[in-house]
């Protein structure tokens, strides 16, 4: 079986209609998804949830807790947690600074097939 099968994965996007749609393709793809629609929520399902996440896919533009808010919070406690922080504008630099944090960068919008081929380096990795 898939490794993703057995991960949770804590999805973060404000935007309404494309955290539905993330959630039931991530769903079909085999995770379980624990879905926020806000940064303050996001970090109360890692706080209640954090030993099950394993792999945190966030937007990175929100208010009030942005996306680097989330992951500061997450980073307090866990240094090796994968993340995806996603966002519409990334410059070359993030890209390489950003994996040695395990932090990885996806542009919007982005591929299925490239959002599932990150996702399973970085769980083969972890």
């Amino acid at each position: 079986m898939a490794k993703e099968a057995h991960t949770t994965l804590l999805l973060v996007e404000d935007e309404h209609n494309l955290l539905n749609l993330q959630v039931e393709l991530f769903s079909k793809l085999g995770f379980t998804v624990l879905a926020a629609g806000s940064g303050d929520l996001a970090i109360r399902l890692y706080e209640s949830n954090k030993q099950a996440i394993g792999l945190v896919i966030t937007d990175l533009q929100m208010t009030p807790v942005t996306g680097e808010q989330i992951i500061a919070h997450i980073r307090r406690q866990d240094r090796e947690l994968p993340i995806i922080l996603v966002s519409g504008s990334f410059i070359d630099e993030d890209l390489h600074t950003r994996s040695k944090e395990h932090i990885y960068c996806l542009k919007k919008p982005f591929a299925v097939t490239k959002v599932m081929s990150m996702i399973n380096e970085l769980l083969n990795r972890h």
